[in-house]
């Protein structure tokens, strides 16, 4: 199925949506152009956005396929989110000083939880979505910084396994507030 894209960046503001539909995308174009054009009060002149793209997407841009082997979608319902944001609020100080701290976190609660020994960045990424307060960060890259610079994971099977370290710093120095 051919999908069209329109990209939009103003400044450090930006949005895509998409469609199967190639009329209604240049449509949705052009209304954006206008709703989009900035007008500033001083000078009056019209500031157009950056970049607006229509086009098929290519390999690239393809959605990748649901996994199969994550357990977190299936496992992760309302009632467990409230119980993570609680799990995160007791160690929120901590949380908050870096994506690696997140990391080790979010595992620690996911095993205890849920069972959930090993996480990879898609897991991850369905979690922030859920919880829609905590700010989006580079899933991959949080996680290889948790395993290579604070030694909170290691490498098991394509996916991150939570080590003694992530396991004993979610558990104990973050509900303290402090730094492994």
């Amino acid at each position: 199925m051919t999908v069209y894209t329109i990209k939009c960046t103003n400044g450090d503001q930006g949005f895509e949506v998409s469609a199967p539909d190639k009329e209604w995308v240049e449509a949705k174009a052009q209304a954006f152009v206008q709703e989009f054009t900035v007008i500033k009060p001083t000078t009056k002149k019209s500031v157009k956005p950056r970049a607006i793209s229509i086009s098929k997407p290519t390999a690239a841009r393809t959605k990748p396929a649901d996994k199969s082997d994550s357990l977190v979608p299936a496992k992760l319902n309302n009632s467990v989110i409230d119980e993570l944001v609680s799990y995160v609020k007791a160690r929120q100080k901590a949380f908050e000083k870096s994506a690696p701290n997140q990391a080790a976190i979010i595992a620690k609660f996911l095993k205890d939880s849920l069972e959930i020994e090993l996480i990879d960045k898609e897991d991850l990424a369905y979690i922030y979505k859920q919880v829609a307060v905590w700010k989006l960060v580079n899933h991959q890259g949080q996680l290889d910084n948790a395993a290579d610079r604070n030694s909170y994971f290691t490498r098991s099977e394509g996916k991150y396994k939570l080590s003694y370290a992530g396991e004993k710093f979610a558990l104990d120095t973050a509900k303290d507030g402090g730094e492994a």
